[in-house]
């Protein structure tokens, strides 16, 4: 059986998982240095208190609990809040004190919120919210939390500026208290240690009509009428959350009948008040005229008080014509406010001071939220006896208190479990059975089947008319079953060890059976030999209070196998018999011999023998295999074999000198005779000198096999030594060199040979030889007598050069120029960069001119044969020099014209442009054009270097004159005429015909010429004859000429200016 129950008061879970339906995410501000005289530590925010209105009022039509997350800093605070409406429906405003004053609607922005926080340690929370104010409390694992507007100098923020504290931060205030002593004194203090007889639970429910009021300051300081109610309301919504807790043994819900706030000092009955004894009288005769009426009990709030008595009240007032109490909000601290309304209200409640221990009536202002036995007791007793005007509340159901009891809570599935309801404050019930049968229930006591294994929550909401509860509770129900077996195992050790481990569900007890014959075994782990390889069947029973289940796997033992061998010896001569010896593992099966060289070469024996027949060294495998597995052992080089040594040797002779070279076989010593009597040798390969004669020479190979014995005969005579030698080997074309031979006497004849001179051969015992080519040759001798010859070579001995050829290239960029050597044969180089200041004698140097210029650059090249001189002209700008000109301007077509680049040397690209020309453009230095049609032609080139381009044109640079000017056929001989009487002198006409600018089209013409020019005075058209045809006098610079009674053919139009004539050819084509 278990029994599940909350005590937390006000919270509507409304899901099992909390899902936030509006998250609040304030600015962190830096604080005001203010707040540091008020709190030990805090923390400003700004909030956006006009989004929270507007998701409160969506959610709050569609729900009737709200979900907020709470994120401050690195604090995560999640809540949940039902709204409850503080205000009694009657509830009005008023601004004047005097009778009659008008009323008004309270502040329709005010929203109330009680609640609690949603985790772990949580408690009860309470939010006010109105236009421009927001006040939260919440209670997290005993400690309270406040958010809410800053206060500085008791001016209250009203821009979402807000105050997060804890209550055990906030400085006390010295010297104030509370100054109800004073207005009746005490019998005694009640000792808050007394026992309260009754029970918690099952408390009465008051209804507490409450009147507030503020004074003109109390206004001015929050900042408007609007602000004053909102604030009020706020404070009166913590002290509420006093009201209804465990402490008292009632619960009293307070509800605003009226509200006093003067909108002007004028209408303030406290404006000249400045003693809060004297405040509270005013308030006493006041109060029958700013409220209704109907309220049990009021509060008058100011800022006036901020030492001494912060607040007075009238002792037994409850429901009497002294139901008034004065509290000062003299910090800036709602908890300090909260806590000033509960002790004067405690006060009109009968409640007594405390002794000093940390209680709401305490005489000091602590912020405490705890009563007092002494206290508890007080007020109950005001109320059953003084409070008639009390009544019991309106909806008289308390919060429901869940709570139940399943039994049995924990069995075998299926598991049918009894609920029995033990809630306080229900009327109806609502029960969800997540994997239950039935998964929800209305029942009051509800039986539930569980058919699957698992730990199961049960939810239960409570509800009554007033409210609901609703809570879930994780883990209640946990159903079992039979175990499901499984396990596992291994043999770390790789022999027939094996560890069992238990990987089964639910199991209690465990049975092995190893499938061996064994004795079974018991525990959730074990070890286990078997004793033999094999395949087993092993089982594993596993048993809970359900029963028992099995499980079979089979486990393969078997052990490793471990391959080894050794021989009874590792080495003889051929033929040899050698014994192995396995020492592999016991659990061998089969063996696999690999004995290369050997006879046999393979075996399966355990132990073979083998014959090796030829000398080496040999490698041996074996290959151990058992039922399940394999291993191999490899020796390599493992076998020596050896035999009897094989003798042979090889000699140079050099004179008398003797090089003995051995070239036996297996041999491990070597003992040599040189036939002449010395001492014996037992070098592997000896020199030795002899005498002139003939020598028997004996060498012996030995090894641990044998010797054996090789001879030689060896004939000792004197043989020639060739060398040579010469003044000198270094010389220029036609290089002639004389040999001087300097082999040894015994030396008697010559054969010289010279690659690439002239002989190329001699027999010359010194000879004499030119060389005509550059180059390196060798020169070879060879010395032979009556009974040898012997040769030498000597490699590169001559070399031959020439005189040098100086040449470079040249490269210019920016300032600078970047010359390469092209020269042949030269070894110095001297450059000379042509402005007086830099020389060089790197093969190919840089150089940084630093101005522009043209520069004559020289390079001299030396040899051992001579020098060279080699100069260019090297132009360095930054953009090249461009011009060019041309052999002819002017012509009749086709005009073929030369064109010559006057460029400066730098430029290395050519890009032509020939306005009529043929071709139209050219990439050559020098190219020629042909022009075939009348006209003036432009002419542009743009050059580059290798610092950038340059272009030059010439407009009009390139004339083809007129075909008229031009005939087609040579001209016949007759006289010439003047301009008097007939033909026209030809050279007058071409001189004429240049000096104009007269414009006459179209040629040839059809019916109409027309005439075009700046200072046309008259015209006459003649024909070849001289006769004339058409003339007339123009009138301005364009004159139109009928030729349509003219004939075809050809004609001269004589037009004359102010200062000059033009005669043109032209033609009449129909």
């Amino acid at each position: 059986m278990k029994t599940v129950y909350s005590t937390i008061l006000f919270i509507l879970f409304s899901f099992s998982v909390f899902g936030q339906d509006i998250i609040i995410t304030p600015e962190r501000l830096v604080n005001s240095p203010e707040l540091g005289a008020k709190f030990r530590r805090c923390e400003e925010y700004q909030l956006d208190i006009k989004a929270i209105q507007n998701q409160l009022a969506v959610k709050s039509q569609a729900q009737q609990s709200i979900e907020m997350e709470l994120n401050l800093n690195n604090r995560k605070v999640k809540l949940q809040f039902f709204e409850y409406n503080m205000f009694k429906p009657t509830a009005k405003l008023r601004t004047s004190p005097t009778p009659n004053a008008p009323v008004y609607d309270i502040n329709p922005s005010i929203r109330t919120f009680r609640g609690s926080v949603f985790e772990d340690g949580g408690g009860i929370a309470a939010l006010t919210i109105a236009d421009n104010y927001f006040l939260l409390a919440y209670k997290v694992d005993g400690e309270t939390y406040y958010l809410e507007p800053t206060m500085i100098n008791q001016s209250m923020n009203a821009n979402g500026r807000l105050t997060f504290y804890e209550i055990a931060d906030i400085i006390p205030v010295a010297g104030v208290y509370c100054g109800a002593e004073q207005v009746e004194k005490f019998g005694h203090d009640h000792d808050p240690s007394e026992v309260n007889p009754n029970d918690s639970r099952n408390k009465a429910c008051f209804d507490v009509p409450i009147a507030l009021a503020c004074d003109y300051k109390f206004v001015r300081l929050t900042g408007s009428v609007a602000m004053a109610e909102a604030v009020m309301t706020g404070f009166l919504n913590l002290t509420q959350t006093d009201w209804e807790g465990q402490d008292l043994q009632y619960e009293y819900f307070y509800g605003i009948t009226d509200l006093f706030a003067p909108d002007d000092i004028l209408r303030d009955p406290w404006a000249t008040t400045t003693d809060i004894f004297t405040h509270l009288n005013i308030f006493q005769m006041a109060g029958p005229v700013i409220f209704s009426g109907g309220y049990a009990v009021a509060t008058a709030w100011t800022f006036n008080y901020t030492s001494g008595a912060v607040g007075v009240a009238f002792l037994n007032a409850v429901c009497t014509g002294n139901r008034y109490n004065v509290c000062s909000h003299f910090s800036n601290s709602s908890n300090i406010a909260r806590q000033t309304q509960s002790h004067e209200l405690g006060h009109n409640f009968s409640a007594q001071h405390d002794a000093p221990g940390g209680y709401i009536m305490d005489p000091a202002v602590n912020g405490s939220t705890i009563w007092s036995i002494a206290s508890n007791q007080s007020i109950k007793m005001y109320t059953d006896f003084n409070a008639g005007c009390l009544l019991p509340c309106s909806t008289p159901n308390a919060v429901p208190d869940v709570k139940f009891k399943a039994t049995p809570s924990r069995g075998c599935r299926p598991l049918v479990v009894q609920f029995t309801n033990q809630s306080t404050y229900g009327v109806t019930y609502e029960w969800q059975f997540p994997g239950g049968t039935p998964a929800t229930s209305t029942a009051v006591n509800p039986v539930i089947t569980y058919t699957n294994k698992g730990v199961y929550e049960v939810t239960l909401e409570v509800r009554n008319p007033r409210c609901s509860k609703k809570m879930t509770f994780p883990a209640v129900i946990e159903v079992i079953d039979v175990p499901l077996p499984n396990f596992s195992y291994g043999n770390a050790g790789g022999d027939l060890f094996f560890e069992f481990f238990d990987g089964s569900i639910g199991g209690e007890k465990w049975e092995w059976n190893f499938g061996d014959g064994s004795p079974k075994e018991e525990g959730d782990y074990v070890i286990h030999e078997f004793k033999k390889e094999g395949n087993y069947d092993v089982e594993l029973t596993v048993t809970n209070e359900c029963g028992s289940t099995k499980i079979k796997k089979k486990v393969a033992a078997f052990a490793p196998v471990f391959a080894d061998f050794e021989a009874d010896t590792t080495w003889g001569c051929a033929e040899k018999v050698i014994h192995f010896k396995d020492l592999s593992s016991n659990n061998v099966s089969n063996w696999t011999w690999d004995c290369p060289g050997g006879t046999p070469s393979g075996s399966a024996l355990k132990n073979p023998i083998i014959k090796y027949t030829r000398p080496g060294i040999y490698k041996v495998k074996l290959t151990a295999n058992s039922t399940k597995f394999s291993s191999s052992r490899t020796k390599e080089m493992y076998i020596t074999i050896d035999s009897l040594p094989i003798a042979a040797f090889t000699s140079n002779t050099k004179g008398f000198i003797v090089d003995f070279t051995n070239q036996s076989t297996n041999a491990k010593s070597h003992t040599w005779n040189f036939g002449d009597g010395s001492n014996l040798s037992t070098d592997p390969n000896p020199t030795h000198t002899f005498k002139e004669g003939v020598y028997d020479v004996t060498y012996t190979a030995t090894n641990l096999c044998g010797n054996t014995v090789v001879k030689s005969k060896l004939t000792i005579y004197n043989t020639p030594v060739p060398s040579f030698t010469t003044k000198t080997q270094h010389g220029c074309i036609p290089f002639t060199v004389n040999f001087e031979n300097t082999s040894s006497v015994s030396s008697t004849d010559f054969v010289w040979s010279f690659p690439g001179g002239t002989p190329s051969t001699s027999t010359d015992r010194d000879p004499v030889v030119v060389y005509n080519s550059i180059g390196t040759f060798d020169v070879k001798l060879v010395a032979t007598n009556s009974q040898a010859a012997d040769s030498i070579t000597s490699t590169q001995y001559i070399t031959v050069e020439d005189l040098p050829v100086s040449n470079f290239q040249s490269n210019v960029t920016g300032f600078s120029g970047f010359f390469t050597n092209n020269s042949i044969n030269g070894t110095k180089y001297l450059w000379d960069f042509g402005d007086g200041k830099g020389t060089s004698t790197l093969a190919s140097p840089n150089y940084n001119y630093g101005v522009e210029g043209e520069f004559t650059v020289k390079l001299t090249v030396e040899n051992g044969c001579g020098v060279s001189t080699f100069e260019q002209l090297i132009a360095v700008y930054l953009i090249p020099k461009v011009n060019f000109s041309s052999d002819v301007i002017r012509g009749c077509a086709p005009l073929k014209v030369n064109f010559q680049n006057k460029s400066s040397v730098d430029v290395n690209d050519w890009s032509w442009q020939f306005e009529g020309g043929s071709p139209l453009v050219s990439t050559t230095a020098n190219p020629v054009v042909t022009f075939n049609k009348q006209g003036k032609y432009t002419v542009k080139l743009t050059v580059k270097n290798n610092n950038g381009s340059n272009a030059s044109t010439k407009i009009k640079y390139i004339e083809v004159i007129s075909p008229v000017l031009c005939p087609d056929r040579p001209k016949k001989k007759g006289p010439k005429i003047s301009e008097i009487g007939g033909f026209y002198n030809q050279e007058l006409d071409e001189r004429a015909s240049l000096s104009n600018t007269v414009n006459i089209y179209p040629n040839p013409a059809n019916d109409i010429i027309t005439i075009e020019g700046a200072h046309i005075i008259s015209y006459s058209l003649v024909n070849l004859a001289g006769k004339e045809l058409a003339s007339g006098q123009t009138n301005g610079n364009v004159t139109s000429v009928n030729i349509s009674h003219i004939e075809s053919g050809a004609y001269f139009i004589k037009v004359r200016e102010t200062d000059d004539f033009t005669i043109r050819k032209i033609t009449i084509a129909r």
